[in-house]
């Protein structure tokens, strides 16, 4: 069910008129604060309203602004948006499980809302607090957006990134009511164009005539807002766009103090942010007054010196510029002299100087906060006395946590109630998965490195004693917000570290193998060219051995021919029987082994011994030898 589509009034209705005075009711109650609040912007914005006089002739008065406030506000907001906001989800219902989706879907839907804004949320969150002790916070969702700009083609590509979106405002534009329970009602008045009224209300306008022609043409108009637990209404200039109950169980906007308290009743008194004591004392503005005279004197010193001249009574002074120098006519005994000045800051002014700047160090942060140097002092004094420094802004970091995590409450309460889902880009999260008993906190830190290391040793020591458990100490010392997501991830670092050791061995083992089969290889082809080496030695050695034994043979052969052989054997018998025992020693030689041994081939023993011819030879050799195989 749309806005549009609850039980409508029009300005004549009752309702509308109980609207509209009450609306004024709660305005009135604010004026103080709204004073304030111009005068915090000016301070910021270093806009100095003084009423000091010119002279006539020449302008010698110098108005100087001090950027002191200015910078205390933006080096604090630089310390509170130094990291992303922390956001835990607490809930006693709930599984492990479903909590850490939920602040998932938070961090994501708060990054990806602020990309939609064009800038981080909690940018302009932090300012306002900082700024104005107060920050207001629109919740929206794209279905009521969707439902009043039907034609905005926008809209498909944006839902794909948030299903919420949320609008900082300027809290001197609000007005806030509060009772024991939260806030009740709230109204806001601002300037806007009429273009961006058209744009944003453009399907709320289509039957209401006079209000379009109102808005035709370019130029500005008040556009008046109201809410409170019942109603809902926005006009402009009392012509109401829309009046009717909107049915939400709580009005749609985070308000969120940060400094001063509810005891005082004014509302000027309950907000005192950052720069309240310097606008109360009017410190500022004394500082701009000592930059202004010293300035001024500079450069009324600078420009226009005192000179003295000496000279005669009836002596008149003549200065003459015909050549572009100047020149004076002076007489004898006459001089024309600077006056000797001292210095153009007396030592009063100087000390006056020095004060001003230890009130407003004193009312807001001291410059060590912001990393400015503590003197002499080495880098571990430096971290603890930028710690110290920064104690003034421990509440408003608190409370700007507490803003943060009002708006992503009522965020998730709308959804709830307005049973929305989101599913893009592989998430999905439903209504359905927020709990009942939910509870959300969000923390700014402003931890710098020297802190960190200190939390750690901390941590180390509460673990090593057991004085708390590991989830708390996480949570509370180092700052780790969810613990359970945490200890997964170094549980699956654990597991990788092993599993890379593991598979390095595997490696390692691998390239040994391959190693020592290598060297293996290269064994046995060692061996194989060894042994094939002393094989063919041993050829050569009984080669050698058959030469040289048959040149023994032919020389007795040769001795026994000259000296015409024994007496008792015929010549031809001796020379067969030499030749016969050479043939086979050679014969028997060629079947050794390697090792020496005789190995013959099969059936040679039998030739050999006399299964042929007479004197055992081979039958290829009969008729060979003299005196065998016929021969004479």
């Amino acid at each position: 069910m749309e806005i549009k589509d609850y039980k409508q009034f029009d300005r004549n209705s009752e309702e509308y008129g109980y609207i509209i005075q009450h609306s004024r009711d709660i305005k009135n109650q604010y004026s103080a604060r709204d004073a304030m609040f111009q005068l915090y912007e000016d301070m910021y914005n270093m806009n100095w309203k003084h009423d000091l006089r010119r002279r006539k002739a020449a302008d010698t008065i110098k108005p100087t602004i001090s950027p002191t406030a200015r910078n205390k506000i933006m080096g604090a907001w630089r310390l509170l948006i130094s990291q992303d906001p922390k956001f835990k989800v607490r809930s006693d219902t709930a599984e492990p499980a479903a909590v850490e989706n939920l602040e998932k879907f938070i961090s994501l839907m708060w990054q990806r809302a602020g990309k939609v804004n064009g800038r981080p949320l909690h940018h302009d969150i932090i300012l306002s607090m900082l700024l104005y002790g107060e920050a207001h916070v629109g919740i929206n969702t794209l279905q009521d957006y969707k439902a009043f700009n039907p034609d905005d083609k926008r809209v498909d590509r944006v839902g794909k990134l948030t299903p919420m979106f949320f609008d900082v405002w300027n809290p001197k534009t609000g007005y806030p009511e509060f009772d024991k329970f939260g806030l009740t009602a709230f109204y806001r008045e601002v300037q806007v164009e009429k273009s961006w009224v058209r744009t944003n209300y453009a399907a709320l306008l289509e039957d209401n005539i006079a209000l379009k022609k109102k808005l035709d043409g370019p130029g500005w108009t008040t556009l008046k807002t109201y809410y409170d637990l019942k109603y809902y209404s926005v006009d402009l200039d009392y012509d109401n766009i829309i009046c009717c109950e909107h049915g939400l169980p709580c009005i749609p906007i985070a308000v969120t103090m940060s400094d001063g308290s509810a005891l005082f009743d004014r509302s000027d008194q309950s907000r005192q942010p950052l720069l309240y004591t310097l606008a109360q004392s009017r410190l500022w503005e004394r500082e701009n007054l000592y930059l202004t005279v010293t300035t001024s004197n500079l450069f009324a010193m600078g420009c226009m010196p005192l000179l003295v001249w000496t000279h005669d009574l009836n002596s008149k002074l003549k200065i003459n510029n015909d050549d572009g120098v100047l020149k004076a006519d002076l007489a004898k005994g006459e001089s024309l002299e600077f006056v000797q000045s001292k210095g153009f800051l007396t030592t009063e002014m100087q000390n006056m100087g020095q004060m001003y700047k230890d009130y407003i160090d004193k009312s807001t942060v001291l410059d060590t906060a912001f990393g400015e140097s503590g003197g002499g002092a080495n880098f571990s004094e430096s971290s603890l006395l930028s710690v110290a420094s920064r104690l003034p802004l421990q509440s408003t970091q608190i409370q700007c946590g507490m803003a943060l995590a009002n708006a992503v409450d009522l965020a998730l309460l709308t959804m709830k109630e307005r049973k929305i889902t989101y599913k893009h880009d592989g998430i999905e999260f439903s209504y359905k998965d927020i709990p009942a008993d939910y509870e959300i906190s969000c923390k700014l830190d402003m931890t710098q490195p020297q802190e960190r290391l200190q939390r750690a040793n901390e941590a180390a020591i509460i673990l090593a004693n057991g004085l708390a458990s590991k989830e708390w100490t996480q949570e509370n010392t180092i700052g780790v917000e969810n613990t359970e997501e945490m200890n997964n991830k170094m549980l699956d670092e654990k597991i990788e570290q092993a599993y890379t050791e593991y598979r390095i061995q595997e490696i390692i083992q691998d390239m040994q193998a391959k190693k020592q089969q290598q060297e293996q290889q290269k064994q046995q082809v060692l061996a194989q060219a060894q042994q094939q080496a002393q094989e063919a030695q041993q050829r050569s050695i009984q080669s050698q051995q058959a030469e040289a034994m048959q040149e023994q043979a032919m020389m007795q052969q040769q001795q026994q021919m000259n000296t015409g052989g024994a007496q008792n054997i015929p010549r031809g018998q001796q020379l067969e029987s030499d030749i016969l025992a050479m043939v086979q020693q050679q014969a028997m030689m060629n079947n050794m082994n390697p090792t020496g041994q005789e190995q013959m081939p099969e059936g040679q023993a039998e030739r050999l011994g006399g299964g042929g011819m007479a004197g055992g030879m081979p039958p290829e050799m009969g008729g060979i030898l003299p005196g065998m195989g016929g021969m004479a």
